[in-house]
């Protein structure tokens, strides 16, 4: 039985898994990969810029002027492979800017990617 974490699928009993690069479960792949085929993962967090906006508060008085906030604009897993065929697998997380509920969604599916790596590695 397969377990999907993530951008992954996991073969507990055959200790393999696939990967999923769409970032949102749309695009499967049939290619299988032994646990010992994974050599690390990084994630890639890509074009941080400041936003502006708004204005805030110093001790309950309101002050003109605006707050910054960092705003993610990409986020990938870079996966490196012991293959020739597949060196490396880029999992795209987030390609625009997102917030609110799409934030908090593509957050989670990086972790529980990660989290499917981390138990891949501690396994293999």
């Amino acid at each position: 039985m397969s377990k999907k974490l993530g951008a992954l699928t996991i073969d507990e009993k055959k200790n393999r898994f696939q990967i999923d690069k769409s970032g949102g479960g749309l695009m499967g792949s049939d290619k299988w990969f032994d646990f010992s085929d994974l050599i690390s993962y990084k994630v890639r967090t890509d074009n941080q810029r400041d936003r502006v906006g708004g204005s805030f508060r110093i001790l309950g008085t309101r002050t003109s002027g605006s707050t910054t906030k960092l705003v993610t604009h990409s986020m990938d897993i870079l996966v490196t492979l012991d293959s020739l065929n597949t060196p490396t697998v880029s999992i795209q997380v987030i390609k625009k800017p997102l917030s609110g509920k799409a934030f908090d969604k593509a957050i989670k599916y990086k972790d529980d990617t990660v989290a499917g790596l981390d138990y891949i590695l501690r396994h293999k």
